[in-house]
């Protein structure tokens, strides 16, 4: 929370590339999820993770599909068993 009790706003940043299918679309989406599922902590916002492992980082890995070839090891890992929302 912000002071005063406002919730905190993140303006959001562009990725470096234009998505001209709505495949590439629903893919960025995609890895978008499990990137957070795998590297966000249990009841952090998505704007505090892209702040804590940086911008460039989490554009490059959304980029790429590197991730993609661990989606299952992703959905198959115990993270966020307790507290907070769980992604």
């Amino acid at each position: 929370m912000a002071a005063d009790g406002e919730k905190k706003i993140t303006h959001g940043k562009a990725l470096g590339r234009i998505f001209k299918s709505e495949e590439e679309v629903l893919s960025v989406v995609e890895k978008t999820i499990l990137l957070f599922r795998e590297q966000g902590k249990t009841g952090e916002r998505f704007a505090d993770t892209i702040e804590r492992i940086g911008f460039e980082n989490v554009e490059a890995q959304l980029l790429t599909d590197d991730i993609l070839s661990r989606k299952q090891e992703i959905l198959d890992a115990e993270l966020h068993l307790v507290g907070g929302a769980t992604c």
